[in-house]
C-alpha cells in the first residue's frame, strides 16, 4: 500500500560513478524515511549500477533506459514510474542535508502551491562553498518574481503532485540545457512556489557541468522555448526567455574573460538588455586579466557568476 505522504526521489544519471555514492547516502540519511529512491540510469557504461545495487534497501528502485535519451526524456521516465505524492529530483553529483525532505514536506503538505524549493550552496572544486540565492528570507514565489530573478536549483525542488494540475506537466524532451527551467516556469504558471531560506541542498559545480561545456545549447533552447510559447499562446512566458538570454550572455562573457578574451567578453556584456550596475562595473573589470583577480576573489569568498 502506498503511504499517503510517500515522497519519490528521482536520480537521473549517465556515468555518475564519481559522485553518486555521496548523493545516494544523502538521500538514505534523510530524517523523513517514507520515500522511494528511483535511479533512472541513462545507459551508463561505468559502475553506476553496481554502486546503486550495493545498497540493500527495499526503497531503492533501478531502471535502465534501452537507449540513451535526452535528460528531459529521462526525467519524464522518472515521473511516469513514480508513486509518490511529492516528487523530488536530485542530480547524481548533488547532496542534501538530512532534514531536507522533512522540512519541505512540513511546509507544503495540505497547501495548493506547485512546489517548494530551498536555498542552495554552490560547492566548487577548489573547496569554496557559496550561497546560491540572494534571497534572505522565506518567500512566496510567483511567475512574475522568477522572471526578475531565477534562483531555482532543480535538486532543491519538492513538487506537489497533490495539486492535480501540476501532474499534467512534463519536461520538454527537445531541450538540452534549459529543460529544468522550462518545466519550472510551467509549474509556476499554474501556482506559486514556496522558497525556504535554509541551505538544504548542495549543488556541485565542476568542469563537467553543461554550462561550462556546451554554452551553445542554452542559446538554442531559448529559441525553441520562444517558438513553443508563441505557438501555444503563452506570451506571458516570453519575458523569461529574454531574462535567460541575458543570463547566458553574462555567463558567456565570464568564460571569455577567464579564457583571456577581454574584448569579446566586454562585447557580450554590452549585448545584455537589462543591465544592472554590476554589468557596467564588469565591463571595466574584464579588461584586467582574470588570473590576477581570481586569488583576491577566492580570498574574500566572492563568486563571480
Amino acid at each position: 500500500m502506498v503511504h499517503d505522504d510517500l515522497v519519490t526521489v528521482i536520480i537521473n544519471c549517465h556515468n555518475g560513478e564519481k559522485y553518486i555514492r555521496e548523493t545516494i547516502e544523502s538521500v538514505l540519511n534523510q530524517t523523513y524515511d517514507e520515500f522511494e529512491l528511483l535511479l533512472v540510469d541513462n545507459c551508463s557504461t561505468d559502475n553506476t549500477r553496481d554502486i546503486f545495487s550495493s545498497y540493500n534497501d527495499k526503497r531503492l528502485i533501478y531502471f535502465k533506459t534501452s537507449n540513451k535519451v535526452s535528460l528531459g526524456s529521462a526525467r519524464n521516465i522518472g515521473l511516469e514510474l513514480s508513486n509518490g505524492k511529492y516528487i523530488n529530483f536530485i542530480d547524481s553529483d548533488d547532496i542534501w542535508e538530512s532534514n531536507k525532505l522533512e522540512f519541505q514536506l512540513h511546509m507544503i503538505k495540505g497547501k495548493n502551491y506547485s512546489a517548494t524549493y530551498t536555498q542552495s550552496i554552490n560547492m566548487y572544486e577548489d573547496g569554496r562553498r557559496i550561497l546560491s540565492s540572494k534571497r534572505r528570507s522565506d518567500e512566496i514565489i510567483s511567475l512574475e518574481k522568477i522572471s526578475k530573478y531565477y534562483d531555482i536549483c532543480l535538486s532543491s525542488l519538492m513538487i506537489n503532485f497533490t495539486n492535480n494540475k501540476i501532474k499534467n506537466y512534463k519536461f520538454n524532451e527537445n531541450l538540452e540545457a534549459l529543460e529544468d527551467a522550462d518545466y519550472v516556469l510551467k509549474l509556476l504558471s499554474e501556482s506559486p512556489m514556496i522558497y525556504i531560506n535554509k541551505p538544504l541542498t548542495i549543488y556541485r559545480i565542476h568542469s563537467e557541468n553543461i554550462s561550462n561545456t556546451r554554452q551553445d545549447l542554452f542559446y538554442k533552447d531559448i529559441k525553441l522555448m520562444k517558438e513553443e510559447y508563441k505557438r501555444e499562446g503563452k506570451y506571458f512566458l516570453l519575458q523569461n526567455c529574454d531574462y535567460f538570454y541575458d543570463i547566458q550572455l553574462y555567463i558567456t562573457s565570464l568564460n571569455l574573460w577567464k579564457n583571456n578574451n577581454p574584448f569579446k567578453s566586454q562585447s557580450k556584456l554590452i549585448q545584455i538588455k537589462r543591465k544592472s550596475f554590476k554589468h557596467f562595473i564588469l565591463m571595466i573589470i574584464v579588461l584586467i586579466p582574470f588570473k590576477l583577480l581570481f586569488p583576491i576573489f577566492k580570498k574574500i569568498g566572492l563568486s563571480i557568476k
